[in-house]
């Protein structure tokens, strides 16, 4: 017989007590404080067998015998409302500690769980609690409700395996009964056995009793019935004296085998079975049109239709020569009659092929939106831990606290909502810690005494909005710039300059706290910081609003996944770049902002209420070659962590959505600043991921190398106009200036060549000139590679279409006559040849 590896189960087991757990945990608070009703007892005490009955049939023993200890309590409170104390809540919260740290660390044997410790725990509280009268606690009453005869089929899957015929029980119990346990004792042995063959059978089997019909046919087979003693007692309660190892299944004989614990349990997924079967018939729905359509064969009919074009053309082709003028007029209207037919069939084709395009997108787009689904699990899972979390923490620093959950419904991606657990936490400790205060001074400043706390999420997008708010004594900006000085976090200059925000912003700094003493919840200077971190590694942002006396709120956003996001694609000199589109303000033209700086700060733009500084993207990624200079350049403001940085780039490329991919790990090595990841482009090249916090920081060690003062002249056009007549030479310079250009100018094709550099945009000649004419200005240009690309336009008094042909077969772009030279012609041409760069 084959063996049966009981320790596949114990990830999905792990994975299921975490969840039971967060439910048990979930419920103790209501539990505490007296809401909780007797349906929700109930389902806590079930929570708990769950978890036993799992346990012991995989072998974990220990996990089992303190659930088991758990339910025991519950049942007992259920029965004797009066053990409801602080005291024995209290040990309810201690054994939904020890079986959560257990689950967390199923693979260390040194947290190994003591049952019998905990046990007699239970039995003193309970001794205690009910003033030494126990005797209750060496029995336990077990009532078996009267109810008609039911046959029931056991083993029926495994009979052929057993080699053995399934057996037909009957019940039949005339009154209720009280059943000593020292009268059962000796079954209990067995007992085990049947509960493991149970358990397992639980799932697959949802109905075993046959028909009326079906039990007639089977055989008869005899069992053996024993009467257990029956005596009435007075108090009854299960022992606690036999050990756990008595219960756990004796699994030897049903050819099962146990693997030791410390197999790793590996990383498993919960997914409801409901998007499976959807993903499942949307596969088979796809792959069935894409069989559809390859029978259609569009692409084979317009193969046909360029052949008979081909065929159509070498027909006329070949006739015309020998046909006389009369019947080549008739072959070349049939062939135009035959041309426009076939053109009408194009266009039916091409429209086919846009709309066939057009759904595979739409249906590529939902297959990926359901498979991404698959990743997405409700918020709750980690909200549902902070009622205690927030419990315990007002509890150690004698707080009343009342927390509110909304959107707990949201959906998140799973590896989104793992990381968020302790940033969460952090802020939850941070709003007791420093936000609430104390009942007494709550009650002195017209509060009420218990404080709120609020966490909130929503939906925005493709953006997961979380807040954590609370009524408390809020942020005091003079007190953060007066700790942020002292503790060496900032300079007193650097706090001086700084705004209320941005001095809020200073608690997001390792090391930085407001609290005098340190203790287990807060103080070291560590919370906000691990926030920032885990934040940033989200690819996300938080803010910060605080009214002092009021409360605080911190909003952070995140994207919904962070596999899958949009991003733009940006040139920065001669090399691409993108950043997550949901950390973009907003993409403004650098020209057309005030730019100005303040002593001893970095050029900065003023954006809504905020002073945003720049930086320039050249500079920190250091390509400041003046190659691939723009003359439009762009500011995009991005958001980060303490507020907003604008990032001065070349040219904005695109807005595509793109696969977010992690470092190589070699250069992960030299955690290289200012980047978060990469992608691949349509074109195949690799694209780094920028972060906008790493580029801020990046820009305050860099040299700060924008001229505020002639920023304009920096990014304006460059033009070089060589012209010897002095008047002319000053009607040309002028229409440029007035079309926003720079204009250097040279007395000659000579004088030209000399000034000539790869900083010009634009070069503009005469014809006759001394020296070197217009003509030999051009061909001189054009036989250096680096000029090939710089435009060039002939200003001439000549018409004539000769000296237009020689300017233009020497290497000019256009050719204009001074004569009929004009602001129109003149932009006009600008934008022919250089685009539109001119307004």
């Amino acid at each position: 017989m084959s063996t049966f590896d009981l320790s596949n189960f114990l990830a999905s087991f792990y994975d299921e007590a975490r969840e039971r757990l967060a439910s048990i945990d979930h419920s103790l608070v209501k539990f505490e404080d007296g809401s909780l009703d007797a349906e929700g007892l109930i389902a806590l005490k079930r929570d708990a067998h769950t978890i036993k009955g799992s346990a012991l049939m995989l072998g974990v023993i220990d996990v089992g015998a303190v659930a088991h200890l758990f339910e025991d309590a519950m049942e007992n409170v259920i029965e004797h409302p009066d053990l409801r104390t602080h005291e024995f809540t209290s040990f309810l919260y201690q054994l939904h500690d020890e079986l959560a740290k257990r689950i967390r660390n199923p693979d260390d044997e040194s947290i190994k769980l003591d049952a019998d410790i905990l046990r007699a725990q239970y039995k003193e509280l309970e001794l205690k609690i009910s003033s030494g009268d126990n005797e209750h606690s060496k029995s336990i009453n077990i009532t078996v409700k009267k109810q008609e005869p039911e046959q029931q089929l056991i083993g029926v899957d495994d009979a052929a395996s057993w080699k053995q015929k399934p057996k037909v029980f009957q019940s039949d119990f005339d009154d209720d009964v009280e059943i000593k346990f020292s009268a059962i004792e000796e079954f209990v042995d067995e007992t085990p056995k049947a509960v493991a063959v149970e358990q397992m059978l639980k799932d697959d089997i949802v109905e075993s009793t046959p028909k009326a019909d079906a039990v007639e046919q089977m055989p008869k087979v005899e069992s053996v019935e024993q009467e257990p003693k029956i005596e009435p007692l007075e108090s009854m309660r299960i022992s606690s004296a036999r050990g756990m190892d008595d219960f756990a299944p004796d699994i030897s004989h049903m050819g099962l085998q146990q693997t030791a614990q410390k197999k790793s349990s590996g990383r498993f997924l919960r997914v409801d079975s409901q998007r499976i079967e959807d993903l499942s018939s949307f596969v088979v729905e796809l792959s069935s049109q894409s069989s559809n359509q390859e029978a259609g064969n569009p692409q084979s009919k317009i193969i046909k239709t360029i052949s008979s074009i081909a065929d159509d053309w070498k027909k006329v082709n070949s006739a015309i020569p020998v046909l006389d003028e009369q019947q080549r007029m008739i072959a070349l209207d049939a062939f135009n009659d035959a041309m426009e037919d076939h053109l009408k069939h194009i266009k039916q084709f091409k429209y086919k092929l846009e709309v066939e395009n057009e759904n595979k997108s739409n249906r590529l787009k939902d297959l990926r939106n359901q498979v991404f689904g698959l990743m997405l699990r409700p918020i709750d899972n980690i909200f549902s831990a902070f009622p205690r979390s927030v419990r315990d923490t007002a509890s150690r620093m004698n707080k009343k606290v009342k927390l509110q959950i909304g959107g707990n419904n949201i959906e998140i991606d799973q590896s989104v909502s793992e990381m968020l657990v302790e940033p969460l936490v952090h802020l939850l400790n941070n709003s007791v810690a420093h936000g609430i205060e104390l009942p007494d001074d709550r009650i002195a400043i017209n509060k009420p005494a218990v404080g709120t706390i609020t966490i909130l999420a929503r939906q925005n997008g493709n953006e997961i909005i979380i807040e954590v708010m609370d009524d408390g004594a809020g942020l005091d900006p003079d007190e953060i710039k007066r700790v942020a000085v002292e503790k060496g976090v900032t300079t007193q200059a650097e706090a001086d300059l700084m705004n209320s925000a941005g001095l809020m912003e200073m608690i997001f700094r390792p090391g930085f706290s407001t609290k005098k003493d340190i203790d287990t919840v807060s103080g070291r200077g560590i919370g906000m910081n691990v926030v920032q971190d885990v934040v940033r590694k989200l690819t996300g942002s938080i803010r910060i609003h605080s009214v002092k006396g009021k409360g605080t709120r911190f909003i952070i956003s995140l994207p919904l996944s962070i596999a899958v996001q949009n991003a733009l694609i940006f040139r920065a000199g001669s090399r691409k770049f993108g950043i997550l589109s949901h950390l973009i303000e907003q993409n403004i033209p650098l020209l057309s902002q005030n730019v100005t700086k303040e002593a001893g700060k970095a050029a900065q733009i003023t954006y809504g209420n905020s002073k945003v500084p720049l930086v320039d993207m050249r500079t920190v990624l250091n390509d400041n070659s003046s190659e691939n200079l723009s003359k439009n350049p762009y500011i995009v403001i991005t958001e980060h962590i303490e507020g907003f940085v604008g990032m001065i780039v070349d040219e904005l490329i695109d807005n595509v959505e793109i696969v977010v991919k992690e470092l190589d790990p070699y250069l992960k090595r030299y955690q290289p600043q200012g980047v978060m990841g990469n992608t691949i482009s349509a074109d195949g090249s690799v694209v780094l991921l920028l972060e906008p916090y790493g580029i801020k920081e990046m820009g305050r060690t860099a040299p700060d190398i924008i001229d505020v003062e002639n920023i304009e002249e920096t990014f304006k056009y460059k033009v070089l106009l060589a012209e010897d007549s002095l008047i002319a030479r000053e009607v040309e310079k002028a229409a440029f200036e007035r079309l926003g250009f720079v204009v250097e100018t040279a007395i000659d094709g000579m004088n030209a060549l000399e000034k000539l550099n790869d900083s010009f945009d634009l070069i503009v000649s005469d014809l006759e000139m001394p020296r070197l004419d217009g003509f030999g200005l051009v061909r001189r240009i054009r036989n250096r590679e680096e000029y090939d690309n710089i435009p060039i336009i002939i200003i001439s008094s000549r018409e004539s279409p000769e000296d237009r042909m020689r300017a233009l077969e020497a290497g000019a772009d256009s050719y204009l006559v001074k004569q009929h030279l004009n602001g129109d012609n003149l932009l006009s041409t600008l934008q022919t040849i250089m685009g539109s760069i001119v307004e």
